[in-house]
């Protein structure tokens, strides 16, 4: 078997990060959910990027993951579906296409699953979560505009945007799986610090951590 994280570092966990193209990413070309990548290294994380047909083999040895993230676009086969379901380690997703094979719902159209539904904030849910704590309603996360791809969740509802008149889940939680439907890198200057906040803890609350340290700009 083949460790698909790199040996050394990583204090606050190991986390394996799956994204087409992700070799071929060098700012400030992020693509989409690129700059993930760097937020996560900055914050004390031992990343180990793949593009996912490296783990179409089914091989690799996850043991040491503490948290599986698939950026957008993200294509997996088969066989790397059931090394990421079968392997049980919370899963961050960003990737509007594996909604149903991870357990997290289903696609508003199955016909275009990452229909976008572009604008710069979201509308987060009223409960009170351990990820969003006291923030609620629309709530702008980028500088410009964002990428936001509705889904019909099957979890908890953390935030929705509204299309054709009804709200739609972008950003929701099943189990130990997260989908995370909203970004637009833009050579890594487009999310803003409360975008930023919402993903660390969400990083957080993932990993079981306690994920209120993190302070969300104006709650």
């Amino acid at each position: 078997l083949v460790s698909a994280v790199a040996a050394g570092g990583g204090a606050k966990g190991r986390i394996l990060y799956l994204q087409d193209g992700v070799d071929g990413l060098r700012p400030p070309q992020y693509g989409y959910t690129g700059d993930w990548i760097k937020r996560l290294n900055d914050t004390g994380y031992a990343v180990t990027t793949l593009e996912p047909a490296r783990i179409s083999s089914g091989r690799y040895d996850l043991a040491d993951v503490n948290l599986i993230v698939i950026g957008y676009p993200a294509t997996l086969s088969s066989s790397a579906l059931q090394l990421v379901t079968s392997s049980r380690k919370p899963v961050l997703n960003a990737e509007p296409r594996l909604v149903q094979a991870l357990g997290l719902g289903l696609n508003v159209d199955p016909q275009q699953p990452a229909r976008d539904a572009p604008g710069p904030s979201i509308e987060v849910a009223g409960q009170v979560s351990p990820v969003t704590g006291a923030l609620k309603g629309e709530t702008a996360l980028a500088a410009g505009s964002l990428h936001r791809m509705p889904i019909v969740a099957s979890g908890a509802v953390l935030a929705t945007v509204t299309e054709g008149g009804q709200k739609r889940a972008v950003w929701s939680a099943s189990g130990t799986s997260m989908y995370f439907g909203f970004y637009a890198s833009n050579a890594g200057q487009n999310h803003n610090a409360t975008y930023w906040a919402l993903f660390d803890r969400a990083v957080l609350w993932l990993l079981g951590r306690d994920p209120t340290p993190v302070a969300i700009p104006g709650t």
